[in-house]
């Protein structure tokens, strides 16, 4: 067998991740603005901002807490843009009656 008929083996290559890495808690009833239905938002805020965006599972909270991780990679501005798009998410969703503690900042006066 001739080296030119020998089948060619082809290495992948994964993407190297670049960027710095930002990771944010978000009420765990929240979660769900930020992913929004069928990934509809976090699909849309990944879009507009470039950044590579993960939320924690449902199950899976921060240490001590029961608040989820939404971590946020990328470049200066894609992850500038992001927050901001994530925090007005977080912002702007209503937690459910079940929730007990202040709601928002006056409520805390």
């Amino acid at each position: 067998m001739s080296e030119d008929s020998s089948p060619v083996q082809e290495k992948t290559i994964r993407p190297r991740r670049t960027g710095s890495v930002i990771k944010i808690l978000c009420p765990h009833y929240v979660a769900g603005a930020v992913i929004g239905k069928g990934g509809d938002n976090i699909k849309d805020i990944k879009e507009k901002s470039d950044a590579v965006v993960i939320v924690s599972q449902n199950n899976v909270r921060f240490p001590g807490t029961n608040e989820r991780v939404i971590s946020i990679r990328g470049g200066y501005e894609a992850m500038k843009i992001c927050i901001a798009m994530v925090q007005d998410k977080i912002r702007s969703d209503q937690p459910p009656d079940t929730v007990t503690g202040p709601r928002n900042e006056n409520e805390k006066r």
